[in-house]
């Protein structure tokens, strides 16, 4: 097992009774050549929220249906199948932060891959993105209807 090492502590001066705003966001765009499933871990953590001075704004284009969930990580994941053709994602956000350094997870440790969680339930094990083949594999691994505007 390696063990973290912790970097040595910050010498801290001053610090400012007001917060730091983080203006957060990102621009991705997707090019399919066909309907493509998708997990994508592009949203604020959920232990990050009551930070937002404004809220977080996820924008599709072409709207496409989607659903949100919490990933066994803690991550807020974004489910879609994106259509054929160019899929642009957008997402602005506002945060309040003190500046201070984070906390270091003094006693995490590295976990041997076959003790980590499955990220997906046995209904959908497999997450193949941007590989020819995925929407085959995909089809082949998840059981129940799925088409467009279906569910996973």
């Amino acid at each position: 097992m390696f063990m973290f090492r912790p970097d040595p502590p910050a010498v801290l001066t001053q610090v400012s009774p007001s917060p730091l705003l983080i203006h957060g966001g990102f621009n991705l765009a997707f090019d399919c050549l066909d309907y493509t499933p998708m997990v994508l871990a592009i949203r604020v953590r959920p232990e990050r929220e009551q930070d937002l001075v404004e809220p977080e704004t996820l924008t599709l284009f072409p709207e496409v249906s989607h659903t949100t969930f919490i990933d066994n990580f803690g991550n807020r994941c974004t489910r879609l199948i994106a259509p054929p053709g160019r899929l642009s994602i957008w997402n602005r956000f506002v945060m309040a932060d003190s500046g201070l350094p984070e906390e270091l997870p003094t006693a995490a440790y590295q976990h041997q891959v076959g003790n980590c969680p499955k990220i997906l339930s046995a209904t959908c094990s497999v997450v193949a993105i941007a590989i020819p083949t995925s929407w085959l594999i995909w089809l082949g691994a998840c059981s129940g209807d799925i088409g467009v505007g279906g569910r996973w």
